[in-house]
């Protein structure tokens, strides 16, 4: 038991970011091994803040538990969903090419739309990048480049699924420097 309180996020029993950082660099060497893709999707939940300014934290904490409840049932054994921070969460989709975890985050997105988070209509927004195309990344250049892919969703107008082919920079002018 201690051994799952030590990786689980406390309010929404998804793993922590510990044990998510840990899990994507040893997930990143095993699809560079075995020479297949990993995606992972970032995905936040739109205009959180004003839920918890309005409602309160209790029933902000309440949402965040919702969302968690989504997740879970939508992954194979071998995916890992995460709290990342706040309202952000990272799924890590091992063997999956960048359109199928764009086809994982829409159904996500699209779930969210229509059933709603603790009884509030809430939607999502989400990046998605895969090493299908740029196999020697490291784990903090896919984080980066799916938070681009994100933000890019955030500003094309929210409750979006954006995948980082769709961003206006290509990936070779990023700096590496995170």
């Amino acid at each position: 038991q201690l051994d799952t309180i030590s990786v689980s996020d406390s309010l929404t029993g998804l793993y922590n970011r510990r044990y998510m950082d840990e899990q994507l660099k040893m997930a990143l060497s095993y699809a560079k091994r075995q020479q297949s893709p990993l995606t992972i999707a970032v995905a936040d939940i739109d205009l959180f803040k004003s839920v918890n300014d309005k409602y309160g934290h209790p029933r902000g904490d309440s949402a965040l538990r919702d969302f968690a409840a989504l997740i879970k049932p939508m992954l194979r054994d071998e995916d890992i969903a995460s709290r990342y921070g706040g309202e952000e969460f990272i799924l890590i989709l091992p063997g999956t090419e960048l359109a199928g975890g764009v086809m994982c985050a829409e159904r996500l997105r699209a779930m969210v739309e229509h059933k709603g988070l603790n009884a509030l209509s809430l939607t999502v927004s989400v990046g998605v990048a895969s090493t299908e195309f740029y196999a020697d990344r490291t784990a903090d250049e896919l984080i980066t480049r799916a938070e681009q892919a994100l933000y890019a969703a955030k500003d094309r107008g929210r409750n979006l699924v954006v995948s980082e082919t769709d961003l206006d920079t290509p990936y070779s002018n990023i700096s590496k420097t995170n």
